[in-house]
């Protein structure tokens, strides 16, 4: 399996350990890349189908280490890669545990993340270590149970974002739950293990400088000029990783940090209104403000018309589910007030432009300005100056501003 980038052999016995099956379970091995380019950056994904002696086929994502040295520096992939694996293994398992025993039946209980199916860290199989380039998580591949990605470029409509809005206030609530109601485990597997890697100081500052740069070029930011420099001033200093995981009483929580449109898939049945939506990518996973992701998700994986429209409308629609969901599982809710939550969002967003502003420079990259492997000696990626992305970067700026964020 040359596709398999591990510098150890990849045989089908291999996967009988990784999938906890017999030995001899596991007959062949079909895999393919997952990804276009500009569509991932912090790993390598494949597509593996494990034929089984009984026929039986399982469909599986192949998460492993990116390809090269850059990329697991900026990425900090030997401890994000760890971290990516407890989400699944640890604190997912957690979160559902607790809403089963608190009462909510199986068909209600909030699981948004794939089917997770085995990894391993490194080839000693010693998960206290670093991860190596032998590293893999293997997940369900959601594309055979009907789940398909949005387009980047033109955002979430409104019934693909309430859904998402509902989805992840409910995440989120549970890990609040979890911290009110299994104190010593919520320590254990998110306080303790979900602590944000960021990338290196340097590299986030030039960063920043150069994006400044660029963006100060764009003749329809103009009039935020002074406020966008002034804001990466202010932020630049602090590394993404005291920005990310200050935590402040009563919305500490998780942040999954990473939040946008390619990190999420939703299922359809007859028609084009969703059913279901699961995300993924937990490499950012941090104990935080559950805010954070509510933030960085409005401005970067809406439809461009619902910036203006529809902030207020999906704000308080995540508010109202956070809250019910805590009433779900039978949690005190009286400090989680609607104006401790809008003061918690006006905590958190000015801190969040950057990464906003960030992201989507990658989202709205047309084909030939994608960041590529060939990219990665310089770590700083193609700057966009499409249509689309002037265009969402002065809806952002326009509604910040008058949000009292810039």
């Amino acid at each position: 399996m040359e596709d398999i980038p591990w510098t150890e052999a990849v045989t089908a016995a291999k996967f009988d350990h990784l999938l906890g099956l017999p030995q001899g379970t596991v007959r062949t091995l079909s895999v393919k890349r997952l990804t276009k380019v500009g569509q991932n950056y912090g790993s390598t994904l494949l597509s593996i189908q494990a034929h089984l002696r009984d026929g039986e086929t399982l469909d599986l994502v192949g998460k492993f280490m990116p390809p090269t040295e850059m990329q697991k520096k900026v990425f900090g992939s030997a401890t994000t890669f760890l971290k990516e694996i407890n989400a699944y293994r640890s604190v997912n398992v957690e979160l559902i545990k607790l809403q089963r025993e608190r009462g909510v039946p199986a068909e209600e209980v909030c699981d948004p993340l794939p089917r997770y199916y085995g990894s391993q860290v490194n080839s000693a199989g010693d998960d206290s270590a670093a991860a190596d380039d032998n590293a893999v998580l293997l997940l369900e591949n959601l594309t055979s149970s009907g789940y398909r990605m949005a387009d980047q470029m033109t955002g979430l409509d409104l019934p693909h974002a309430r859904m998402l809005v509902r989805k992840i206030a409910q995440f989120h609530a549970s890990a609040v739950a979890l911290r009110i109601l299994k104190p010593q485990v919520f320590k254990d597997v998110i306080e303790g293990k979900c602590k944000f890697v960021s990338m290196p100081p340097e590299e986030q500052k030039r960063f920043s400088d150069v994006m400044v740069e660029h963006m100060c070029r764009l003749p329809e930011i103009a009039p935020f000029n002074d406020k966008v420099k002034a804001a990466f001033e202010r932020l630049s200093d602090l590394p993404f990783a005291k920005l990310w995981a200050e935590v402040v009483e009563p919305f500490a929580s998780l942040s999954h940090n990473d939040l946008w449109v390619n990190n999420m898939v939703f299922r359809y049945e007859d028609s084009e209104k969703p059913t279901d939506v699961k995300f993924f990518d937990f490499q950012t996973l941090t104990y935080s403000s559950p805010v954070r992701d509510l933030v960085f998700f409005l401005y970067t994986s809406l439809r461009h018309d619902l910036v203006r429209n529809s902030v207020d409308e999906l704000t308080d629609a995540y508010y109202e589910n956070f809250v019910a969901w805590l009433k779900k599982l039978r949690c005190n809710t009286t400090v989680f007030t609607k104006a401790e939550f809008m003061k918690e969002i006006d905590r958190v967003a000015p801190t969040e432009i950057v990464h906003i502003l960030m992201m989507l420079n990658v989202i709205c990259a047309e084909e030939h300005e994608k960041f590529s492997i060939d990219d990665v000696s310089d770590s700083v990626p193609p700057f966009s100056s499409g249509e689309m992305y002037r265009k969402k970067v002065l809806i952002t700026l326009q509604d910040y501003d008058a949000r009292g964020w810039l």
